[in-house]
């Protein structure tokens, strides 16, 4: 046993610790680069459905997420936006913005049965999901 002893003592264990944990933390600081940068400044989602044809495929579009933008108030009408789903925050959905709040927008309201329209002026959000003809209305939170 004396030998195995003298060969445990002859291993450099402090160089070894000393590597290992500037890996550790080489490998730390890069998981919060990446979490800072995917949080705050862009991020990349994948997207899947029909709510977005034809400027998106039905499956498997990757799509960059500015989110530096949204924190300037530098969304406008055209943009492609990512948000929460009001119906199940567990979800998300991927729309076109049509108006700003205060915009004038007139939307048909059941387009396959009658040609009555609505114009919204206010504080009024109208998402239009393509798959299912589905309109929800929600205020705005400011």
């Amino acid at each position: 046993m004396p030998g195995f002893a003298q060969r445990l003592a002859g291993i450099p264990w402090r160089s070894i610790a000393r590597q290992g944990l500037s890996r550790v933390f080489l490998v730390a600081k890069a998981y919060c680069v990446i979490h800072i940068a995917n949080e705050h400044l862009c991020s990349v989602a994948l997207v899947r459905g029909a709510s977005m044809l034809p400027a998106l495929n039905l499956a498997d579009d990757v799509v960059a997420v500015d989110r530096v933008s949204v924190r300037f108030g530098r969304v406008a009408p055209a943009d492609i936006v990512l948000m929460i789903s009001p119906e199940d925050p567990r979800k998300w959905l991927i729309k076109r913005v049509v108006g700003m709040q205060g915009d004038s927008i007139t939307y048909l309201v059941d387009p396959g049965n009658s040609d009555s329209s609505r114009t919204i002026v206010d504080e009024e959000v109208i998402l239009r999901n393509a798959a299912t003809i589905k309109d929800m209305e929600l205020q705005l939170k400011q």
